[in-house]
């Protein structure tokens, strides 16, 4: 949801919370890209200004590429080591992963583990150099 209380270069951020939920559950935030042609063979990152509080377990950046029947084909690699834990300011992050030929869907965005608020601002997602 837009947060104008919790702004960032002078405009509101998006704020996303889970706060009446189990430590185990795990929410999502993200965009289901379909056109994805041009990130075919290439290497993406994803990257966003974050701010957090009261993250319960680590959380962050998230990128799944999805091939046939929107089976993971390809993460960002960064599951269990998500950067996002307790309280933090602002801060750029980032996350890269390799986007097979045969690729349908890319799905980029957060994921929040357990209990907490994270703030989002200025998402881009860039080629930086062919897959290997």
């Amino acid at each position: 949801m837009p947060d104008p209380t919790t702004p960032r270069n002078g405009h509101p951020t998006t704020r996303f919370s889970a706060v009446d939920t189990d430590l185990n559950d795990q929410a999502h935030y993200d965009h289901g890209g379909r056109h994805i042609e041009k990130y075919h063979g290439k290497r993406i990152r994803l990257t966003a200004w974050l701010k957090c509080e009261g993250i319960a377990y680590k959380s962050g950046l998230s990128v799944q590429v999805n091939g046939p029947a929107f089976r993971q084909i390809a993460n960002e690699g960064q599951k269990g080591r998500r950067p996002l834990l307790g309280t933090m300011d602002w801060q750029k992050y980032a996350a890269v992963a390799d986007v097979p030929t045969n690729a349908q869907s890319i799905f980029s965005g957060l994921i929040l583990n357990g209990r907490g608020t994270i703030w989002i601002d200025d998402v881009q997602t860039e080629v930086v150099d062919p897959a290997r």
